[in-house]
């Protein structure tokens, strides 16, 4: 009787830890469930003014383009956060309030061979995803490598990855 009560007591915690482990690592905006790679087509704007991205796919989170991107495009090297307010004409919106995806990034000027914008000056931003508003979540790691002209204009040699 005594040994089949200490086996009890070790069979409840080898079925509780696998549980619990599985909430905690799986917990994360990156894993939530339904969460969705974007990628945009289309990168348009001013370095140190407003910027857009359009041509994006997974239109029930992103209704095709954004409304609004906050901060300003990056001018200098350094850290910071994005904000994306996604088009609320997707089919997730309905016509209902916009979601908003939050990245924290990093900013850097590539230069020399790097550099892959002819006549221009090209930006790298990389970084995660901090949080979203939209269902689906989007997914992924920031990717946006931008063409900046002489005259400040926006533009891109690859897709812009969300």
């Amino acid at each position: 009787m005594r040994t089949f009560r200490s086996a009890r007591l070790l069979v409840l915690p080898a079925l509780v830890l696998p549980l619990v482990l599985s909430t905690v690592v799986l917990s994360g905006t990156a894993w939530a469930k339904g969460a969705k790679a974007v990628s945009c087509k289309t990168l348009s704007g001013t370095a140190g003014g407003s910027w857009s991205l359009n041509g994006c796919n997974q239109p029930a989170i992103t209704g095709g383009n954004t409304t609004g991107i906050t901060p300003n495009f990056p001018t200098t090297a350094g850290f910071g956060t994005i904000v994306i307010t996604w088009n609320p004409v997707g089919e997730a919106h309905r016509g209902g309030p916009a979601g908003t995806t939050t990245f924290s990034y990093s900013a850097s000027q590539l230069t020399g061979h790097k550099n892959k914008c002819r006549g221009s000056s090209e930006w790298q931003l990389l970084g995660t995803v901090k949080s979203n508003t939209v269902s689906p979540a989007v997914r992924g790691k920031l990717k946006v490598f931008a063409c900046v002209s002489s005259f400040g204009v926006l533009s891109q040699h690859k897709p812009v990855k969300l």
